[in-house]
């Protein structure tokens, strides 16, 4: 993993896409601080295909049918209203 100072990449833009290309992540720094990472086209690929939305998430979850959840009935927290 490479770091690179937001002018030092915009200058040597080629340099950062073939490392990245060749499967190596490049960090983009501004200030010190990671503001962008850049991956190849395939890596990416195998991100995305990864995430799935949170609807998807809880539909493909464990059913909750059967647990015995019971709320208590007594005041949660006092309030100072």
């Amino acid at each position: 993993m490479n770091k690179w100072k937001l002018n030092e990449a915009k200058n040597k833009f080629n340099n950062l896409i073939d490392t990245a290309v060749n499967g190596e992540a490049q960090y983009i720094t501004n200030h010190g601080e990671k503001i962008a990472v850049v991956v190849s086209i395939e890596e990416y690929k195998c991100l995305k295909k990864s995430c799935i939305s949170l609807k998807e998430f809880i539909s493909n979850g464990p059913s909750l049918e059967g647990l015995d959840i019971e709320r208590s009935i007594g005041i949660s927290r006092k309030t100072d209203l």
